[in-house]
């Protein structure tokens, strides 16, 4: 994984296959969305357990996907969390 700036200045860890593949930076967005939406708070907590899955292949395609959906889906939450207390 490789460490890049994203939106808002912060650090965030993108596998280098991500950019190579079909899937981009906005399939993982949806992607994270839709486990937000089925699983609300616990999303984050169910793409750890999706991940750990594959925890004897670390570096394979599918453990670093869930890794990029599991960041994805903290950042959904902590922005709506930010929103929410915004008013």
């Amino acid at each position: 994984m490789k460490s890049i700036i994203g939106q808002g200045g912060r650090a965030e860890l993108r596998p280098d296959w991500l950019r190579q593949n079909d899937m981009n930076d906005r399939e993982v967005q949806e992607l994270a969305a839709i486990l937000v939406e089925e699983h609300g708070g616990r999303a984050v907590e169910v793409a750890e357990r999706r991940q750990a899955e594959y925890a004897d292949r670390p570096g394979s395609e599918v453990s670093l996907l869930w890794a990029a959906i599991r960041a994805a889906a903290a950042q959904l939450l902590r922005r709506r969390k930010r929103m929410k207390r915004a008013g």
